[in-house]
């Protein structure tokens, strides 16, 4: 699995880059924080009934966005850096 996890074609460019450099592209923090609070909007206002439910997972999309944000993000240079390594 962490094999097939490292050579997947969509993914894999991404979980190299994070071991390598701590660090993510600004695209892909946009693209996570937007998916994440997508779906916590939509279950927290529509799919969960319960209040405290539903304070819970708005505090636990707080915590990953945190998360998320105290991430590195990932500069141009670093990027021009692992694709030299892809290609050796």
């Amino acid at each position: 699995m962490y094999d097939w996890m490292l050579e997947h074609r969509v993914f894999g460019k991404y979980i190299k880059n994070y071991r390598k450099h701590k660090a993510m592209p600004i695209k892909s923090k946009i693209i996570a924080l937007t998916v994440m609070w997508a779906m916590i909007l939509l279950s927290a206002g529509f799919l969960i009934e319960n209040i405290i439910v539903k304070i819970i997972v708005i505090i636990a999309g707080l915590i990953g966005t945190i998360a998320i944000l105290l991430v590195k993000t990932m500069r141009r240079s670093m990027e021009d850096e692992s694709g030299e390594d892809e290609k050796m």
